[in-house]
């Protein structure tokens, strides 16, 4: 009997971990909104999707259809306000991510514990330098050789 009671409770507690809850929250970037915000349940799904694009055997097709169906269950974007919702268990992380910002990860945990304040900030510019060297002279190395079938002389650059 106590057997018995102890598999139900974990089995009750095992449940409970695997479930999953919806976050709802708000996510911004530097631009306060103008620029929208993706989340990402774990950083697998990410690399899933490069290894997928980058895989020369998968059809574009295929690999499209693999990516729509894993981006629609393990991603989401905010909305013009900042705000998401998304279904996560426990025990994931949701990593937030913008272009030009750094990433950042929060347990969903902690993000349940606290109220975490999303601001992704943005990553350092290099200021781009134009360079102001001028060209003294441009010099072809090659020579021309005649094709019979075409008559036409034609350059090869060694």
């Amino acid at each position: 009997m106590a057997i018995r009671i102890l598999f139900l409770f974990l089995l009750n507690i095992t449940i409970g971990y695997s479930q999953n809850i919806t976050i709802k929250g708000i996510a911004l970037d530097s631009t306060l909104g103008e620029k929208k915000v993706s989340i990402s349940i774990n950083d697998t799904i990410i690399k899933f999707v490069k290894k997928e694009l980058s895989n020369p055997k998968m059809t574009s097709s295929n690999s499209f259809d693999i990516v729509e169906v894993l981006r629609k269950k393990y991603t989401t974007k905010t909305n013009r306000n900042g705000k998401f919702t998304i279904k996560a268990k426990l025990t994931d992380t949701l990593y937030f991510y913008s272009q030009r910002h750094f990433t950042q990860k929060h347990l969903v945990s902690d993000l349940l514990k606290k109220n975490i304040n999303i601001q992704l900030k943005p990553e350092k510019c290099i200021k781009f330098i134009k360079c102001n060297d001028t060209i003294k002279s441009l010099r072809f190395i090659g020579k021309v050789i005649n094709v019979t079938s075409s008559k036409r002389s034609i350059i090869v650059i060694l």
